[in-house]
């Protein structure tokens, strides 16, 4: 399997995750305040906006970057190192803030191989 096409993969996990997470922030944020282990706190309400504004951003995003890809435009791969880097800033902003390093384990998980895999690809390779 190709760079491209792990990379095509990542991107669309990642944004049915987004798409996931973000219906349950709004349908259910009860379990999400008591996953978090604030519930009842400001922060906690904070957070689920955020997080829902950056969902709306991100998981679109991901689809786009790979209709992209898969039809050679080198605009895809600029989408997907802007997500990637993107997410990995913003999960590392989150766990350094709050101090805890659960909060955007899953995020790293996601980030890294989308950002080193937008990063190996090359020209030539996307219309191959």
């Amino acid at each position: 399997m190709t760079s491209k096409k792990w990379l095509t993969g990542f991107l669309a996990l990642n944004s049915f995750i987004q798409i996931g997470l973000f219906f349950l922030l709004k349908l259910d944020f009860p379990l999400v305040e008591s996953y978090l282990k604030m519930a009842g706190c400001d922060t906690a309400y904070v957070l689920k906006e955020y997080f829902a504004s950056a969902i709306i951003i991100i998981a679109p995003a991901g689809f786009l970057a790979n209709i992209w890809i898969n039809r050679g435009r080198a605009e895809g791969v600029v989408l997907a190192k802007f997500i990637g880097v993107t997410m990995l800033l913003a999960a590392t902003n989150l766990g350094l803030s709050l101090h805890r390093l659960d909060l955007p384990a899953m995020d790293l998980v996601r980030s890294i191989p989308i950002t080193l895999l937008a990063f190996m690809q090359k020209k030539q390779q996307l219309t191959a």
